[in-house]
């Protein structure tokens, strides 16, 4: 908005004063119109103060510069211009009413879905690019909206798919990057500067991005005030009228490699080059609104040019021109003011998130190593008690063999815990799982491979009561033998 008052006031002073455009003229009459001008918004008796001075300085400069001449005013004095202007309204602020806004069509909607569309992604899907993706998407949808708040809906929709897959497409080349930079973040070069290469290179992606969107939601915005103004001359389809426009609207903006091409390119455009730029997107513009290349002759039509002498097209460039023009000086002050604050949130909510994420893995990991650990405690207590069961049933089968009973035992609890600690301790490293349901039968399976090394009962017994380290070891040989596959025949 202040954008498009700076340019009508500098262009109404410039027609007026096209025979005398002195610089003390000019002066007198920019100085009175801005003076008048916001103490009457503001509602105040008068204003005054350095900014005033230093805007009056500024507008007198261009409107003299500008007058009799086709070249468009140059980007940087514009947002000087500008933030004076703000300077200004600040200093007045307790003085401007409320004005209710007009409600956006899109706006509520559009960021809710997208809001609720980023956590979706966010908490179901564990992969970088979907949540680079939905953060890039949320605050593409904070720039762009209040651009596109006033074109029409299946234009709005069609922008809204084509910004959709090239969200998707920067994501991914952009969570690349980030998680380049994520691996390289603890070597010694990237601890010692704050702001590494890495990061660097992460953050200029992002900042090209929503230059990009920003130029093409503004050229969009553009294309749809003409086709609402001359209704009655356009000559397009609406079916696929923005996604024509954008394939063309690519190669102007193509910048090669230079992932801060762009941004580049419009911060430091020569009147020349913002000349060129100016023709560029007119002619396009004006080809995909009527329909027709642009005959040389409306080129020669002077911004703002208007009255019954003008034909209806060259009306239609000029106005389509006038229209470039704000948007290259907005582009130019969106990207040295507004960028990189953008980017950084995003870029700061990508590493916040890595990092929550990173967390939230260590302490997954935590839980299920000690969980694991907690299983692992459990099964050797299990695997012990079925060993001792083993080991209980064994001695009772080897009694009951030699029809003996308790007596044949100085200590039974003793020979059972020695038994059970070597066996254990030979088990120990192995894949042998001693569980209930394997324990089955596995005393008379041991008891028959002792029998065949010892040949009966009765050596069997001496040795079990005289701690023999050979029977202690076959026993443990046993249960490998029966337990591990593939099984053999016997043991020892």
């Amino acid at each position: 908005m202040l954008v498009k008052v700076l340019y009508c006031f500098m262009e109404t002073v410039s027609n007026s004063l096209k025979r005398d455009a002195s610089v003390k003229n000019v002066r007198n009459i920019v100085e009175d119109s801005i003076a008048r001008s916001f103490a009457e918004a503001l509602g105040v008796e008068t204003v005054q103060g350095p900014s005033a001075e230093a805007l009056t300085d500024l507008i007198t400069k261009e409107v003299v510069t500008q007058a009799g001449s086709k070249r468009p005013v140059q980007p940087k004095p514009t947002n000087s211009m500008i933030r004076l202007v703000c300077r200004m309204l600040k200093k007045f602020a307790g003085k401007m009413c409320c004005c209710s806004k007009k409600q956006r069509r899109h706006s509520s909607v559009q960021t809710s879905s997208y809001h609720t569309q980023a956590k979706r992604n966010i908490d179901r899907e564990p992969s970088i690019t979907q949540s680079v993706q939905s953060v890039l998407s949320v605050k593409m949808n904070l720039i762009i909206e209040p651009i596109v708040e006033d074109v029409e809906k299946v234009e709005y929709n069609q922008l809204q798919k084509q910004f959709s897959r090239e969200t998707q497409t920067a994501a991914e080349d952009i969570a690349q990057s980030f998680t380049e930079y994520i691996s390289s973040k603890d070597t010694e070069s990237v601890q010692s500067s704050p702001k590494s290469q890495q990061q660097e290179g992460v953050r200029a992606k992002i900042c090209n991005f929503f230059a990009r969107m920003f130029a093409k939601a503004s050229i969009c915005r553009i294309f749809s005030q003409v086709k609402t103004k001359y209704h009655s001359e356009a000559n397009v389809s609406d079916d696929d009228a923005v996604n024509s426009l954008m394939v063309d609207v690519e190669p102007v903006l193509q910048t090669g490699g230079d992932p801060l091409g762009l941004i580049h390119r419009l911060q430091n455009m020569t009147r020349d080059d913002m000349l060129k730029m100016t023709s560029e997107l007119s002619d396009l513009l004006y080809s995909h609104f009527t329909g027709d290349p642009v005959p040389e002759t409306l080129k020669d039509v002077p911004p703002g040019a208007a009255g019954p002498e003008i034909e209806p097209s060259a009306s239609i460039y000029a106005d389509i021109r006038h229209r470039v023009i704000c948007f290259l000086s907005l582009m130019s002050w969106w990207l040295e003011n507004q960028v990189s604050r953008y980017s950084d949130k995003v870029l700061a909510l990508m590493e916040n998130e890595r990092s929550a994420q990173a967390e939230e893995d260590a302490q997954r990991e935590a839980t299920a190593a000690a969980e694991a650990l907690q299983d692992e405690a459990e099964r050797r207590e299990v695997s012990r008690t079925c060993l001792r069961f083993v080991v209980t049933s064994l001695i009772r089968k080897v009694r009951k063999a030699v029809k003996g009973d308790r007596s044949f035992f100085t200590d039974l609890e003793s020979t059972i815990q020695r038994m059970v600690d070597e066996t254990w301790a030979q088990l120990k490293g192995t894949e042998v799982n001693i569980i209930p349901i394997t324990v089955e039968n596995l005393d008379r399976v041991v008891f028959r491979d002792l029998r065949k090394k010892w040949d009966c009962s009765w050596r069997v017994l001496v040795s079990m009561e005289r701690g023999d380290p050979e029977l202690l070891q076959c026993v443990a040989a046993s249960c490998k033998s029966h337990l591990m596959k593939p099984r053999s025949s016997t043991c020892c």
